[in-house]
C-alpha cells in the first residue's frame, strides 16, 4: 500500500507539471509536427526584444532550447541521527508552481538544475512511517538541508508488520513476570535505546547469551532497557518465570505480544536480538548468540554516546574494536628464567612490525605466572574476545634434535586454539577443556639439519563463550634428542623437498590396496596428505581448490571442478584443517594438476601438493586418517556390539565377537558441515538391525541411514523419528532398519547443534531375520502435496477396512489389484502421542470428544476447571496470562459466553461413546499394552478429536495417534 501511495504521488505531481505547461504560449511547429524554438519568443512583458523589462540580458537558447544559465540545487534529506533516507519524492515549488519533482537517491539527495530563483521551496512525499514532516522547506542559496524526526510508531496496529534495518519500529505493550507492563515509547522516553531479545525456554544458545546479557545490563540500566520476549509456540508464563528464576535474570521478560517474534525480522531460528536507538528505529538486528560481555559493552557504548550518530548496525563488528593489549612483555631473560630448564638459553620476544605487520599493536604477550606449583609462563588475553597471544622463540637444533614444552590448556574446546608455528609453518594444534586440567607434554619439531628454527605459540581466542581458565600456560622449554622422546609426536614433513640447484626431491610414496590410501616409505608408512586449500611447494600463489573453481584444470573436455571440490570439502572438516588424505583418485586427479599447471615436468611434481607426518615417540604409531568418517572411503567400520557400564559410570564397547576399544563412537571436537560423520556397515545376514545411541549430549540427536550414492546427493535412505512405541519417550536414537546381506549402509548420528562437541556411542544389534516392529502409523510433520500447497497430509501408511470391521495396514496389491493386508491398526490410548500432550484416555476425562465445543472453548474450560470453576477468578487468571491483550483475546475467545456455558462447536457431546473404548483396551503384558483396536466407529471419534485440535479436514489424520505391526523379513 505505501509503495502505491508514494507512486500515485508522483503520477499526480507529473500530471500537474505537464498541465502546467501545456497553458502557455503555443511554439510554432514545423511541417512535420515537431516543436520548434521561437526565433523571437514573446517575453512576459510583451517586448520582442532580447531584454526584460529590468535590462537584464535574457538568456540565449540552443538549439534544443535548454537554457544555459540554469543553476543547480541540491535537496538533502536525513534523519536527526544523520541517516540518508533514500527514495524520498521530492517537490521543488517556485511560489505555487511546481518546478521539478524526482526521488532522493542512496545518499539520500536530489539534485535538479533550476532557473535561479530565491523563492524555490520543498515539499516532501513518500516519507517513511514514524518521521515528522513539515508542510514545506525553504533553501538557503541553493542547498534545502532537511533533518526529520523520529519516534516510534503510536497509535496503529502492528499486525503482521515485517520489519527491515532502518524501519522505525511500531510500539507495543507487554507485562513481564512479575506483571510489570512495560510499554515501548514510554521506554524510549526514558532511555537511549531498547534492546529486544527473542528467545524460548529449551534454547540452548539463549542459554549462553543470557548471562552475558545480563552481567552487562546492570552497568547500563539506567540508559537501556532491554526486553526479553518468548514468541515460541505454545510456550506460556510459566516457561518465562522458570527461566528467568533459574538464571537469576534482572531485565523484563515476557511472552511476545501477537504478531511480533523472530518472523517479524524475516529470521527463523533463536536467539534474535533487535535493537531500536533513541530516534525509534531499527538500527541493529542480530540473528544469533552473543556471549561475549566484551561485545556487548560495545555495542551498548554505541548507541548510549552523548555524540550517537546513527548508523545501521549490519554487523555488530561494525561498532565494535579490538582491543589493545594491557599486558607488555617482560623480556627474554624473564622468559628463560620462568620456563627454559638446564641452563638452555632461548632467544624469546614478543610480536613485531616485522613479524605480525599492521596487527602487531593489538597482539597481547606471554607474561611470567606460578600455577600448579610450578614457576611457568602463561598468555595474557584471558577473556578477551578475538584477540591472540603470541611468543616467538629462536632455537639453535642440531640435525636429530628436537625442541619440546609442557603445556596445560584451559580453554574453550574447538573454538579456542593454540597454533604452534616454526618457520612460517603450521605445525601443530591443540584445544580443550577438562575440569581437572593436566600438565601434557608436545614436541612440535625434530630438525632434519642443523640451524637456528623460530618456534611461535599463538593462543587464538575466538568471540564465544569462555571455559576454564581461557588460558595456556607453559613450562619447561627443552631441547632433546629425538631417541629420548617420551610421548607420540607427529612432525609434519614435505613430500617434495626443494633444492639448491632449485629443483626438488621427492619422497617415495606406495598405494595401500588395503586402505585405498597413499603411504610414505613404505606401504603401511604415513599417509600423504594434500594441501587443497593453503599454498604448497607446488604453487606459492594459489591454491589448488582455487584453480579448480576458476576452471583451470580441465583436461581432454573435462573440469575436475566438481572432483576437487567434494575433496576440499572433506579437507575443510578434516581434524587437520585443509588437508584431505590422498587415495587413488585424488592422487590421479593431482597428476592432472601437475600436468596442466606444473613447471617442472618431473612426474612425480604432483607431490609438491602433498605433504606427511613424520612420526617419533615410544608407540611409532602414524597419525590417524585426518578424514576419517567424513567420506564413503574414509568411514570405519561399525561392528555388531553394544556399549556397557563397567560398574564405574564407565561405558566399554563389548562387541558381538570379542572385540573391546574405540569402536562405534562418533567424537565431534570442532563443527562438521554437512552435519555428522559416518560408519559404514555391511551385514552379512540380511535381517532387521537396531542402532542405539549413548551420549552426555542433552539438546537432541539426528541420525540417518545412507547407501553410498545418497552419500554424494545428502539423500538419506531412512531418516530417524521416535515411532516405536516402546521407546517414544526415549531422548536416545533407537534406530530400527531391515538390512539387506552384502549391501553397504551408511551411519550418520549427530548433534542438533553443528557446533556441539562431545561423543556419541552406539549399540549396533542384529535383532532377527524377522521383527515385528510396533511403530507409527503417521510419523513426522504434517506436510503438502508437492506441488500443492493447499492440500494438507498426514502421510504414513495406506490403511483399508478389513471385512471383520477393523482397519489394517495395507501392504500392496495382488495381481488383481486388491490391497494386501498387514497389521491391524491400534489407537494409543495410555502413552502419548507425537500431536498430543495428553494421552487419549485423559483427554476423555477433560472433556475433549465434548464437540459442542471448538479448541478455543476447551481452553477456556480446562482453565475454569483450574480454577475452581470460580468465573471470577478464572479471569484473573487469564488477565496475568495475556495481559495488556487480555480484551482483545477475551473477545476472539469469546470469553463470557463460554463461562456462560454457551459453546461453539458444530457437533455433540461423545464423551461417552469415547469413554466405552477404555473396556477395549489390550491389558495383557506386551508391545500393544494400552491400546485399542481401530473400528470404523473409532476412527471416526478419532478424526473428529483431530479436526477440532490439529488441521481440520485432513484426510487420515487420525493415523497419528496410532500403531501398527511392521512386520520387518516377512
Amino acid at each position: 500500500m505505501k509503495k502505491m501511495t508514494k507512486l500515485m504521488s508522483v503520477l499526480l505531481a507529473l500530471a500537474m507539471l505537464l498541465s502546467m505547461a501545456a497553458c502557455g504560449s503555443n511554439p510554432s511547429t514545423g511541417n512535420d509536427g515537431t516543436t520548434n524554438p521561437s526565433s523571437s519568443a514573446t517575453n512576459p512583458n510583451g517586448a520582442t526584444n532580447p531584454t526584460n523589462p529590468g535590462g537584464t540580458t535574457v538568456p540565449s537558447t540552443s538549439n534544443n532550447g535548454t537554457q544555459n544559465d540554469k543553476t543547480t540545487y541540491v535537496v538533502q534529506v536525513t534523519s536527526v541521527g544523520g541517516i540518508a533516507l533514500e527514495g524520498v519524492d521530492i517537490m521543488i515549488y517556485e511560489g505555487t508552481a511546481l518546478k521539478e519533482i524526482g526521488a532522493t537517491s542512496s545518499e539520500g539527495t536530489y539534485t535538479a538544475n533550476l532557473k535561479a530563483s530565491d523563492n524555490y521551496t520543498v515539499q516532501l512525499n513518500g516519507v517513511p512511517a514514524g518521521y515528522a514532516v513539515e508542510a514545506s522547506y525553504a533553501f538557503n542559496g541553493n542547498l534545502c538541508e532537511i533533518k526529520l524526526a523520529s519516534s516510534v510508531i503510536t497509535g496503529a496496529n502492528m499486525g503482521s508488520a515485517r520489519f527491515e534495518l532502518g524501519d522505525i519500529m511500531y510500539d507495543f505493550t507487554f507485562t513481564d513476570s512479575d506483571g510489570v507492563t512495560h510499554n515501548l515509547a514510554e521506554t524510549l522516553a526514558e532511555k537511549k535505546m531498547v534492546m529486544l531479545n527473542f528467545w524460548y525456554n529449551g534454547c540452548t544458545w539463549c542459554y549462553k547469551e543470557f548471562p552475558a546479557i545480563n552481567s552487562v545490563y546492570a552497568e547500563y540500566s539506567e540508559d537501556i532497557e532491554v526486553f526479553a520476549l518468548n514468541d515460541y509456540f505454545g510456550q506460556t508464563m510459566q516457561d518465562v518465570i522458570e527461566w528467568k528464576n533459574d538464571m537469576q535474570l534482572t531485565f523484563p521478560m515476557g511472552m511476545s505480544p501477537s504478531g511480533l517474534g523472530i518472523g517479524s525480522y524475516g529470521q527463523s531460528g533463536w536467539p534474535m536480538t533487535v535493537i531500536i536507538d533513541r530516534y525509534g528505529m531499527i538500527a541493529m538486528a542480530h540473528a544469533g548468540a552473543i556471549t561475549s560481555e566484551y561485545v556487548w559493552k560495545q555495542i551498548f557504548d554505541h548507541f548510549t554516546a552523548e555524540d550517537y550518530k546513527q548508523k545501521l548496525v549490519i554487523d555488530y563488528n561494525d561498532v565494535v574494536s579490538i582491543q589493545k593489549p594491557t599486558e607488555t612483555f617482560p623480556g627474554s631473560d624473564a622468559i628463560n628464567n620462568a620456563v627454559s630448564q638446564n641452563g638452555l638459553n632461548v632467544n624469546f620476544y614478543p610480536a613485531s612490525k616485522e613479524t605480525d605487520g599492521d596487527s602487531w599493536e593489538y597482539i597481547w604477550p606471554f607474561v611470567e605466572t606460578e600455577y600448579d606449583g610450578r614457576t611457568c609462563i602463561k598468555s595474557s588475553n584471558k577473556f578477551v574476545d578475538s584477540s591472540f597471544s603470541i611468543l616467538y622463540a629462536d632455537v639453535e637444533l642440531k640435525a636429530g634434535q628436537a625442541v619440546g614444552f609442557d603445556y596445560l590448556i584451559s580453554s574453550e574446546l574447538g573454538n579456542d586454539y593454540v597454533v604452534i608455528i616454526v618457520n612460517g609453518q603450521d605445525v601443530y594444534q591443540m584445544s580443550g577443556y577438562d575440569e581437572n586440567p593436566q600438565w601434557k607434554t608436545c614436541y612440535p619439531w625434530v630438525a632434519l639439519e642443523d640451524g637456528t628454527y623460530t618456534v611461535a605459540i599463538c593462543y587464538i581466542k575466538d568471540g564465544s563463550t569462555n571455559a576454564g581458565d581461557d588460558t595456556i600456560y607453559i613450562d619447561d622449554f627443552r631441547v632433546i634428542d629425538s631417541k629420548d622422546i617420551e610421548v607420540d609426536s607427529y612432525i609434519p614433513r614435505q613430500a617434495a623437498v626443494k633444492q639448491a640447484n632449485g629443483t626438488y626431491s621427492y619422497v617415495d610414496v606406495y598405494f595401500n590396496e588395503t586402505d585405498g590410501y597413499y603411504h610414505v616409505g613404505s606401504v603401511n608408512g604415513p599417509l600423504l596428505l594434500a594441501n587443497l586449500m593453503g599454498f604448497t611447494e607446488f604453487c606459492d600463489y594459489d591454491y589448488i581448490y582455487n584453480m579448480a573453481l576458476e576452471g583451470k584444470i580441465v583436461k581432454n573436455g573435462y573440469d575436475y571442478k566438481d572432483d576437487l571440490t567434494e575433496y576440499a570439502g572433506y579437507s575443510v572438516n578434516a581434524t587437520l584443517g585443509g588437508y584431505c588424505t590422498v587415495n587413488y583418485e585424488l592422487g590421479e586427479i593431482l597428476k592432472v594438476v601437475a600436468e596442466i599447471m606444473g613447471f617442472e615436468g618431473s612426474e612425480y611434481e604432483w607431490l609438491q601438493i602433498c605433504e606427511y607426518y613424520q612420526t617419533y615417540g615410544p608407540g611409532n604409531t602414524n597419525l590417524e586418517d585426518p578424514i576419517k568418517g567424513l567420506a564413503p572411503f574414509s568411514a570405519p567400520n561399525a561392528v555388531l556390539g553394544k556399549w556397557v557400564d563397567n560398574g564405574n559410570g564407565q561405558l566399554v564397547f563389548q562387541g558381538a565377537n570379542g572385540e573391546t576399544g574405540a569402536y562405534n563412537l562418533f567424537t565431534y571436537d570442532r563443527p562438521i558441515i554437512p552435519r555428522g560423520m559416518f560408519y559404514k556397515f555391511t551385514p552379512s545376514v540380511s535381517g532387521a538391525y537396531r542402532i542405539t545411541s549413548h551420549t552426555d549430549y542433552t539438546d537432541g540427536l539426528d541420525a540417518w541411514l545412507f547407501t553410498e550414492e545418497g552419500f554424494y546427493t545428502r539423500e538419506p535412505l531412512f531418516t530417524f523419528t521416535a515411532e516405536e512405541r516402546a521407546y517414544m519417550t526415549s531422548d536416545a536414537i533407537n534406530l530400527v532398519y531391515y538390512m539387506e546381506a552384502g549391501k553397504t549402509y551408511y551411519i550418520d548420528i549427530a548433534f542438533w547443534d553443528v557446533y556441539a562437541t562431545g561423543y556419541v556411542a552406539f549399540d549396533l544389534e542384529f535383532l532377527g531375520e524377522t521383527y515385528d516392529m510396533f511403530r507409527l502409523a503417521s510419523p513426522g510433520f504434517f506436510t503438502y502435496i508437492e506441488g500443492n500447497s493447499d492440500d494438507i497430509i498426514a502421510g504414513g501408511i495406506t490403511v483399508a477396512l478389513g471385512n471383520d470391521g477393523y482397519y489394517y495396514h495395507v501392504k500392496g496389491t495382488d495381481g488383481n489389484g486388491q490391497p494386501i493386508l498387514g497389521s491391524v491398526v491400534y489407537a494409543d490410548f495410555t502413552q502419548l502421542t507425537p500431536i498430543f500432550s495428553t494421552a487419549l484416555k485423559d483427554m476423555i476425562e477433560a472433556g475433549s470428544f465434548n464437540f459442542s465445543m471448538d479448541e478455543d472453548d476447551q481452553w477456556i474450560v480446562t482453565a475454569l476447571k483450574q480454577n475452581d470453576n470460580d468465573i471470577e477468578k478464572t479471569k484473573a487468571y487469564l488477565r496475568q496470562v495475556w495481559g495488556t491483550d487480555y480484551d482483545s483475546y477475551a473477545d476472539a475467545y469469546k470469553l463470557d459466553e463460554v463461562l456462560a456455558g454457551k459453546y461453539h462447536g458444530t457437533g455433540v457431546d461423545m464423551t461417552e461413546v469415547a469413554r466405552s473404548f477404555l473396556d477395549q483396551m489390550i491389558t495383557t503384558e506386551g508391545a500393544e499394552y494400552g491400546c485399542v483396536k481401530v473400528n470404523a466407529e473409532l476412527a471416526q471419534l478419532l478424526q473428529m478429536l483431530m479436526d477440532k485440535f490439529t488441521f481440520e479436514g485432513v484426510e487420515y489424520s487420525w493415523l497419528k495417534l496410532c500403531y501398527y505391526y511392521d512386520y520387518m523379513g516377512r
